[in-house]
């Protein structure tokens, strides 16, 4: 499940931010990886989301394969 995503929070994704989404992002069996700019990361990881350095009004790909992606990305999409 592919789903794209514009980053509407006034300071992108600071690490903060990234370190919460990691740790949600684990709790699922499914893959989760982010694309920005044909880069593809383990959204499982908070150095590979800090590495992408996601800023306001990008747009990036949230996709999420697996058992349980339904149910992943209603939960992580939102988050982002």
């Amino acid at each position: 499940m592919l789903k794209l995503k514009k980053i509407t929070r006034a300071n992108g994704l600071k690490a903060e931010d990234c370190a919460v989404f990691a740790q949600a992002a684990g709790k699922f069996r499914s893959s989760v990886n982010i694309i920005k700019n044909g880069k593809k990361i383990n959204a499982k990881s908070v150095m590979g989301l800090i590495s992408l350095n996601i800023k306001k009004d990008e747009s990036i790909y949230l996709d999420v394969q697996g058992e349980d992606e339904v149910e992943a990305m209603g939960k992580l999409y939102p988050m982002l």
